[in-house]
C-alpha cells in the first residue's frame, strides 16, 4: 500500500511552497531587523577614544623581547564606539590581556574605523601591512555591523 503519485506531488508541492513561504518571511525579518537597527543606532556623533601604544611598557625593562606587534582592525566595535576612555577600547583589553598571558610588553596599532564594513576591510590590512619593518605578529579583526544595517550583499 503505497502513495499514489498525485498524492505525493501534492505533498511535495505543498513542503516546498512552505518552504519558500518561510524563506521569504526570514529575509523580511532580517530586512526589518536592519531598517530598526540603523534608525535606532543611528549616525556616528564622536569618535572613539585612541589607544594604540605600548602597553605592559614595565616589562621593556625587564625583558630582553622586542613588545609583541598587535592590530586591530574592524569597523566601530573594535575601535571602541561608545567607551569613554583608551583602555575601554576592545584592542586596549585585548592588548592588556596579552602583556598578562606573555609577559611582553604589546604595542597596539588600531585601524579600525567607524562605518567600516567587511567590503573595505582590505585598506585597513593594506595599511597595516604597508611599514615592512613593523608588520603586527598578530591582528583582531571585529566587523559586520555595517554590514548589516546597510544591508551589504554577502562577498
Amino acid at each position: 500500500m503505497g502513495v499514489s503519485p498525485r498524492k505525493a506531488a501534492a505533498a511535495a508541492l505543498m513542503s516546498g511552497g512552505g518552504l519558500t513561504v518561510l524563506t521569504g518571511a526570514s529575509i523580511g525579518l532580517v530586512v526589518a531587523e536592519a531598517k530598526l537597527a540603523r534608525k535606532a543606532i543611528g549616525r556616528a556623533e564622536q569618535t572613539p577614544p585612541q589607544a594604540d601604544g605600548l602597553f605592559g611598557a614595565h616589562l621593556a625593562w625587564t625583558t630582553q623581547d622586542r613588545p609583541l606587534r598587535f592590530a586591530m582592525l574592524g569597523d566601530s566595535t573594535a575601535a571602541g564606539y561608545g567607551v569613554e576612555l583608551p583602555e575601554q577600547t576592545p584592542g586596549a583589553l585585548l592588548a592588556e590581556a596579552l602583556v598578562a598571558h606573555t609577559g611582553r610588553p604589546v604595542l597596539l596599532a588600531n585601524l579600525a574605523r567607524v562605518g567600516a564594513r567587511s567590503d573595505r576591510l582590505s585598506e585597513q590590512i593594506d595599511q597595516v601591512l604597508a611599514d615592512e619593518d613593523n608588520v603586527p605578529q598578530l591582528a583582531a579583526i571585529m566587523i559586520g555591523a555595517n554590514d548589516i544595517t546597510h544591508r551589504a550583499p554577502i562577498a
